[in-house]
């Protein structure tokens, strides 16, 4: 179902004719054929044409329009448009369809932009929304083909449904501090979006939220969110690298579908569910490592494959785990985790944050002396994972980790030794 609306999503931003409502002359006269001409704004607002400028003033929230039936709709006279102080809402659909709209001034007194609001204004290139803004609505700037850049104010809690669906000239987007979701079909088809910051905040992203972002080269995911979605990077034909967190727990399908560029992947021993499809037609995958023991993989050769043909990389995981059954079933090379090169190890980053510090002989030690809370398996929050089991065998490699293990690391702190120690 949800490949079908994405297909939907797809005609709709080719474009869709829509009635033409207002048209005003050079001198701004202005026609219409609406059925109430007079409800053009609001109760208190009003609203006037001079050369090329819609401006509208008053205090109060513009009105709510259907689709297709905002009374400005198609006007090819207005290029700019000015919302002087007072207006507090722009209106669901109140300037869709501005086809020549390039620029627009927002007050601070806005506190809300409605869903639609902006949809297929496809030559504005860029807009500023100040601060006083709390909430966007959903498809409020999809559509906008020349869109490049946008700043979105630092209350913002949710990119919405489909918030820039279609921009396909947008370039970066910072994400405001304190967003915690971002929506279905948020970023899907912004074809020239080359990076992304999410803020660690986020804790939910949609279904198809990246899907046909094909400049997408990197993404960190918030190690918070607990899923990869439903085709979120479906078609990020560039992607190469992503970094999934231990708090993901299911990789839905087609997460990572026709991901041409993607040569290795980890997944962590905290997913559990890899769906069907989810690397399919990965082209250049090279190697995934799945380091949960009994990770179910849905059991089709396309849930990872390079191609028709089948998979030509390394399935890499521990002895007897469902990796190593799902590499066997379909004939596929499967590599255990200890014969993994050293180049893959960090020796001394027991906690797995890029860093060799204390914490790392610290956590060492809690993870042999309780091990049922800070095992690979523990209920602590910060055990140590399998990776981190492997970095922290880092004084007579390859014998396991003792603790001996962290007080090499401590040598190591005080430069006394390099890891690993021999």
């Amino acid at each position: 179902m949800k490949r079908i609306i994405a297909a939907l999503l797809s005609m709709c931003i080719l474009g869709t004719a829509a009635p033409l409502i207002v048209k005003s002359d050079t001198n701004g006269s202005v026609t219409a054929n609406a059925e109430d001409p007079t409800r053009m704004c609001g109760d208190d607002l009003t609203w006037a044409i001079e050369g090329n400028t819609l401006i509208i003033s008053g205090t109060g929230d513009m009105y709510d329009y259907e689709p297709y039936t905002s009374p400005f709709c198609e006007n090819v006279y207005i290029h700019d448009i000015v919302i002087e102080e007072g207006v507090t809402n722009i209106g669901t659909g109140a300037f869709e369809y501005c086809e020549n709209l390039t620029s627009v001034s927002i007050p601070e007194s806005v506190e809300a932009i409605n869903d639609w609001a902006f949809q297929y204004c496809e030559k504005l290139t860029s807009i500023e929304i100040p601060d006083s803004v709390k909430s966007i609505g959903g498809y409020a700037f999809s559509g906008c083909k020349s869109l490049t850049q946008i700043t979105l104010p630092e209350g913002l809690a949710s990119i919405e449904e489909g918030l820039f669906c279609g921009c396909e000239s947008l370039t970066s987007v910072k994400l405001p501090e304190g967003a915690e979701s971002i929506g279905e079909y948020a970023f899907m088809m912004c074809k020239s979006l080359t990076s992304l910051t999410i803020p660690d905040s986020v804790v939910s992203i949609g279904d198809c939220a990246f899907m046909l972002c094909m400049r997408l080269k990197s993404i960190t995911i918030p190690d918070k969110v607990e899923k990869i979605s439903e085709s979120m990077f479906e078609n990020c034909t560039s992607l190469t690298e992503v970094i999934i967190p231990e708090s993901v727990t299911s990789i839905e399908d087609w997460a990572f579908a026709s991901c041409y560029d993607l040569v290795t992947v980890t997944v962590p021993s905290s997913v559990s569910s890899i769906g069907f499809a989810a690397f399919q037609n990965c082209k250049k995958l090279e190697k995934i490592v799945i380091l949960a023991d009994d990770c179910e993989i849905y059991a089709n050769n396309e849930t990872i494959c390079n191609d028709d043909e089948g998979y030509a990389g390394t399935i890499e995981g521990h002895a007897g785990s469902t990796a190593q059954t799902y590499a066997k079933m379909f004939g596929y090379t499967f590599v255990t985790v200890s014969e993994l090169p050293d180049t893959d190890v960090t020796y001394g980053d027991a906690n797995g944050n890029g860093t060799i510090e204390m914490a790392d002989a610290v956590l060492i030690l809690q993870s042999q002396a309780s091990p049922d809370k800070y095992g690979v398996d523990g209920t602590e929050e910060d055990h140590i994972t399998a990776q981190g089991m492997i970095n922290a065998d880092c004084s007579g490699s390859g014998d396991g980790v003792t603790a001996k293990d962290a007080l090499a690391v401590q040598k190591y702190l005080l430069k006394m030794i390099i890891l690993p120690e021999e």
